[in-house]
């Protein structure tokens, strides 16, 4: 079966017989019939500057023809779909030559062929320029910082009598940060005569994108001794971007004083160079004045030993002299008493009598208020063995470190001594804090111990090398000297908080010994060293003890004296109570008008009152033990 329309070759030769054989082979050039018929007649009319008109005379029943123009002396061709005839070609160049093919389409499977001869058309010559006319626009740039422009986002309907073939932007479409701002382009029309014309326009670029303002995470600082401290914009900010160019960066705060102690909310603002701005906030902690350690008494002689009286002096003991110094003021101190002996930690009691230890010679020394000294206790009618730390409870009982058998021994006011902590490897420094834990310092173990009042004992810290001072502020953090290398080791003073658990260095130089540490009521730290008492102002919050004044109104409570319960007329927010040493020994909160305090011990307290508004009141109390009648 032949294939309809396709060229063929029939090739022929005749059979002679036996004798003669074949003749030559005869060639038949023929072509089969197309289905689909090509058009014929082509004809070109209306020849124009930029377009010409075709048609033709159809041999079929089709709808659709192929129409083919050739650019004479090009390779340029194209091709259109038409379903109706004439056809106009449009958008061709001026002065040009073209060949036109025309092809049915009878379906979708069978079409013509091209007609063998092709129609000639001749686009009319064209002269005349077109005319440009542009308008002013306005782009923004994306986030990276760039914009393309399209030629034809600034004609503003130019024209041209055979018609527009392309319209260039000039000097380019493509633009960036640097080009932000009012710019002179040009945009330059061409015709389909090769004829063009230009026209100036105003192509503004802005950047309306804000930066990425990004702020470091929160942060302390300390203050100096001055009592101020200052961050700069570098210190907040952490690598904030922009699209193009940041202008500025600022914050809002950059100067810090007392006034400010506490958290502080920053906030950086991150400008570009268009004027757009973002910002974000961090919060800065200020911190009190960074503490230093100050002389107070020099000239010393291996002092061990401080207290204070109720009056707020300090009592020093020295251990080789057997002295005992009473400090009024900086610098200044007169000798009070002298036991002869080797003194260490002393401590008063709730009378003002002092005692002191003497771990050489295995007694406790006790001085009067007129500086009178007598042997308290002793190894011989006592049994007591190289005392050391030395401390007393609410109660009234004297507690000390035996320094070589590893135990704290409990003296009841009649002298009848008890066994409180035993199994200890070289116990020094001892402190009770408002809870009635007894804390110790073992130093050749190297541990913080503590013993609850029901008598069990646990290792809060370890690995403290050279531990041997404690001391307890009015919030019951533990303070305690430890050492920090082998060779010139450093030695530091830490405060443990008991509630988060955590360790902080108070100081960590200048330090050359630590053989005691106290408190005063307000706050400050005292440390005994080699040669001289040296002092810390402000480590730890104030004793109640050391208000002297109080401005707020009297909150009004019942009973006084009380045995339990103490009452309010009005709900009360918080009472904290405070011993007669600056200690907190409770501690109650809630909306409520009455506090249970039966766990307190007779005597003297110190009461301060939070009401709801947040009015502190600070007032006496005296606690009574229940009497019971028979």
């Amino acid at each position: 079966m032949l294939t309809k329309d396709t060229d063929y070759q029939l090739y022929v030769r005749a059979n002679c017989g036996a004798m003669d054989g074949f003749s030559k082979w005869s060639v038949l050039n023929f072509r089969t019939l197309a289905t689909c018929i090509s058009p014929s007649n082509v004809s070109i009319t209306n020849e124009r500057c930029n377009s010409f008109d075709i048609d033709w005379v159809t041999n079929n029943s089709e709808t659709s023809w192929d129409v083919l123009v050739q650019t004479v002396g090009s390779s340029d061709e194209f091709t259109i779909s038409a379903d109706t005839k004439p056809v106009t070609i449009e958008n061709l160049f001026s002065n040009r030559t073209y060949r036109v093919y025309v092809r049915a389409i009878c379906s979708e499977d069978d079409k013509s062929r091209y007609q063998d001869t092709p129609g000639f058309a001749k686009t009319t010559s064209d002269d005349e320029a077109p005319l440009a006319i542009s308008k002013n626009i306005t782009v923004e740039l994306n986030n990276d910082g760039n914009v393309i422009v399209n030629a034809n986002d600034l004609n503003n309907g130019s024209t041209d009598n055979c018609g527009i073939s392309n319209i260039q932007l000039q000097p380019g479409t493509s633009f960036d940060c640097s080009d932000i701002g009012e710019s002179t382009v040009f945009i330059n029309v061409t015709d389909f005569g090769s004829n063009n014309a230009t026209a100036m326009a105003v192509l503004t670029i802005e950047d309306n994108i804000p930066p990425v303002a990004q702020c470091v995470a929160p942060f302390n600082i300390q203050l100096d001794n001055s009592g101020n401290a200052t961050i700069t914009a570098s210190d907040i900010n952490n690598a904030s971007t922009d699209n193009c160019t940041i202008s500025s960066i600022e914050i809002d705060k950059s100067t810090f004083t007392t006034a400010d102690i506490g958290e502080n909310t920053i906030t950086l603002t991150i400008t570009d160079t268009s004027g757009n701005a973002s910002i974000c906030t961090t919060s800065v902690t200020v911190e009190g004045t960074a503490l230093t350690l100050e002389d107070y008494i020099t000239g010393l002689t291996t002092p061990r030993g401080l207290a204070f009286d109720t009056n707020g002096d300090l009592y020093i003991a020295e251990h080789f002299s057997g002295k005992i110094f009473k400090a009024t003021d900086v610098g200044t101190s007169t000798e009070f008493a002298s036991t002869g002996f080797r003194n260490n930690n002393i401590s008063f009691n709730a009378n003002g009598t002092l005692y002191t230890t003497d771990d050489f010679f295995s007694q406790i020394f006790q001085i009067d208020t007129d500086g009178t000294s007598s042997v308290y206790l002793n190894s011989s009618n006592n049994g007591i063995s190289s005392p050391w730390g030395i401390t007393f409870d609410s109660n009234g009982n004297l507690y000390y470190s035996n320094q070589f058998d590893g135990k704290v021994i409990k003296v009841a006011p009649d002298q009848t001594t008890s066994d409180y902590a035993t199994g200890l490897f070289n116990a020094e420094g001892i402190a009770f804090d408002s809870n009635g834990n007894l804390f110790i310092a073992d130093r050749s173990d190297r541990k913080l111990i503590k013993v609850e009042p029901n008598g069990t004992k646990t290792t809060v810290l370890s690995g403290l090398k050279d531990i041997r001072a404690i001391a307890i502020d009015s919030e019951d953090n533990i303070y305690f000297n430890k050492s920090i290398g082998l060779s010139s080791p450093t030695i530091t003073i830490v405060k443990y908080n008991q509630t988060d658990q955590t360790e902080t260095d108070v100081i960590s130089s200048g330090l050359t010994d630590v053989n005691e540490l106290v408190f005063n009521t307000a706050g400050d730290l005292f440390i005994a060293q080699d040669d001289r008492v040296s002092v810390i102002r402000g480590v730890a919050e104030p004793s109640v003890l050391s208000i002297e004044e109080f401005s707020n109104p009297t909150i009004t409570f019942y009973p006084n004296p009380l045995i339990n319960q103490i009452n309010f007329e009005k709900d009360i927010k918080s009472i904290k109570v405070y011993n007669i040493a600056g200690k907190k020994v409770f501690e109650g909160k809630g909306s409520k008008r009455s506090f249970d305090l039966s766990s307190l011990n007779s005597g003297l307290y110190l009461l301060q009152i939070e009401n709801l508004n947040t009015q502190i009141s600070v007032q006496k109390i005296i606690k009574q033990q229940h009497l019971s009648v028979k």
